[in-house]
């Protein structure tokens, strides 16, 4: 009897501690849930998130269990704006940066490319549906390139379509019934509209959670296991440097609220909302923070009170206990290049001109340098008894450096590098900043693009390109002289960097000047004689024929 009494409480207490986590399970998916569409009675969200919502060209009919009314079918009409559920919400990726969709379909016609759901017009915009390729129409998601990752072939069976997107870590997860396709994406903004139901077939029970689902809730919405575990669906995600940077310079702020002004003048405000100027604080002035939120903080100054932009306190700030080259470099390196400034034009000017002149006497240069090499052509080539050997000893490295094809190739890294940041920046800024700021490994990463690539062969140049010029620069000034081109060519470059990037702007602030001229002059019209009653006129209409 005591066995009997105690398998019945070892059972009520699983089914109670089970029961506990199907709950807490239940209550975490809830908690995530921002859209729930079940098709059922009323078409209405039965998420978190309270939205307006439109059926066009669609009616009810059964689901996957048989149940009638209980699913929407979408038939044909001209043209395919005309019909689908309609959700007016912003679901892009500047709002939710991690996303889970989540729905049943069944196809009437599983030929050809459909889109069932979508964003917007772009296969950029986050969404899923039928593409055809190599002869098959196969379950595809959007994952911002032009070529949807591919899932399985598309049979007129329900199916459990679930797409998770991880904007940050530029990682796509794409689950047809319980099978699992992984791909690397980054989506753009789309409309503020989901629509569902451009295809003609059925759909139920479409759900959005505003993170990435675990394969035991997959489970859970699909009904039988998973063939994949949580390994496979990890990212690892990127780290957006802008944000992390305004983080940083954000939390400065609290570690080091006593700073001290560098910069010439800060406007102080009364309230958060900046309205009214308070006073001023101009250079070495000593100021403490109180408070501050994301944007805005509240200073003492002496016994005045006011606010504060937080990125102003940044920028023309230093704490007291700041060391001094990072001081040095905030008050004096950080203002030294600033293109909204004319004294930096003036530094460009003279920086270019030391180029020229550099680059013409760059032999004569080289030859300084080459003074403090104790090594002798003649005399290597020199036998022990005064005379000269047949062969000359020259060694390997002086064999190969210096490089005569053309000897002037060290001047060239600046400029080459300054050029590349500028393409690549073009190309995709928010790549080369990750790249640039941690992205770089000489071991690839298996997290890489196309893009990076390429970025990653470009730094493979020019590490070895600075090898040789440090090598280079041994053999031809020996230690010492060696060491000492090596820094004038380091700095030079550093120089050629900062003025390609100049040159580049000046370009380019030309081009729009040249273009917007050509554009006003022939909208003002020039000198013309009019066929009509012979004046000579300027501009597009004579004066007294029209």
């Amino acid at each position: 009897m005591k066995k009997i009494y105690s398998v019945l409480y070892s059972s009520i207490v699983l089914f109670l501690f089970s029961s506990n986590i199907y709950a807490q399970q239940f209550t975490t998916l809830a908690d995530s849930l921002l859209f729930y569409y079940n098709m059922e009675g009323k078409i209405i969200n039965q998420g978190s998130k309270k939205v307006k919502s439109e059926v066009h060209s669609a009616k009810k009919t059964y689901d996957k269990f048989g149940k009638s009314k209980s699913a929407l079918e979408f038939y044909s009409q001209s043209g395919i704006y005309n019909r689908g559920l309609w959700i007016y919400e912003d679901i892009n990726p500047s709002k939710y940066p991690m996303i889970t969709i989540t729905a049943w379909v069944q196809l009437a016609n599983t030929s050809g490319s459909q889109k069932i759901m979508s964003s917007g017009n772009s296969a950029q915009t986050r969404g899923f549906g039928t593409t055809y390729e190599d002869g098959y129409t196969h379950w595809s998601a959007n994952i911002g390139d032009s070529d949807p990752l591919l899932g399985s072939k598309v049979t007129g069976e329900w199916t459990f379509i679930a797409v998770l997107y991880n904007q940050l870590a530029e990682e796509i997860r794409f689950v047809v019934n319980n099978t699992l396709y992984s791909s690397k994406g980054k989506l753009k903004n789309g409309i503020d509209v989901i629509t569902i139901g451009n295809f003609e077939g059925k759909v139920d029970e479409f759900r959005m959670y505003s993170r990435f689902l675990t394969p035991v809730e997959l489970e859970q919405l699909y009904g039988s296991p998973m063939l994949f575990r949580d390994a496979d669906l990890a990212v690892k995600e990127r780290i957006n440097y802008r944000v992390k940077h305004k983080q940083d310079d954000i939390a400065q702020l609290d570690s080091m609220p006593v700073r001290i002004v560098y910069t010439k003048e800060l406007e102080v405000y009364d309230t958060l909302e900046a309205k009214n100027i308070l006073f001023y604080v101009k250079t070495n002035d000593t100021i403490t923070i109180l408070s501050h939120d994301t944007k805005r903080a509240v200073i003492m100054y002496g016994n005045k009170k006011g606010t504060l932009n937080c990125t102003s306190i940044i920028s023309n700030t230093y704490g007291v206990d700041e060391s001094g080259i990072i001081v040095f470099a905030k008050k004096y390196l950080s203002n030294l290049f600033v293109y909204t400034e004319w004294a930096s034009w003036v530094r460009f000017l003279i920086f270019a001109i030391c180029m020229f002149l550099i680059f013409k006497y760059f032999y004569r240069i080289d030859a300084l340098f080459a003074r403090f090499n104790p090594y002798d052509e003649h005399a290597a080539g020199a036998s022990k008894d005064g005379g000269y050997a047949s062969v000359p000893k020259i060694p390997f490295l002086r064999r190969l450096f210096p490089i005569r094809f053309y000897p002037k190739w060290p001047l060239l890294l600046g400029i080459v590098l300054g050029i590349s940041v500028v393409v690549f920046a073009v190309i995709d800024d928010s790549e080369l900043e990750w790249f640039l700021n941690g992205g770089f490994s000489f071991i690839p990463s298996q997290d890489y693009y196309p893009i990076d690539w390429v970025l990653y062969g470009f730094s493979l140049f020019f590490v070895l390109a600075y090898v040789m010029l440090i090598i280079e620069s041994i053999v031809i000034g020996g230690m010492w002289g060696g060491l000492l081109r090596i820094v004038f060519l380091t700095l030079f470059n550093c120089i050629a960097f900062i003025v390609t990037l100049y040159l580049i702007i000046l370009i380019i602030v030309l081009v729009v000047a040249i273009i917007a001229l050509s554009i006003f002059s022939s909208s003002a019209g020039g000198r013309y004689r009019c066929t009509r009653c012979g004046t000579i006129f300027y501009g597009n209409r004579c004066p007294y024929c029209g």
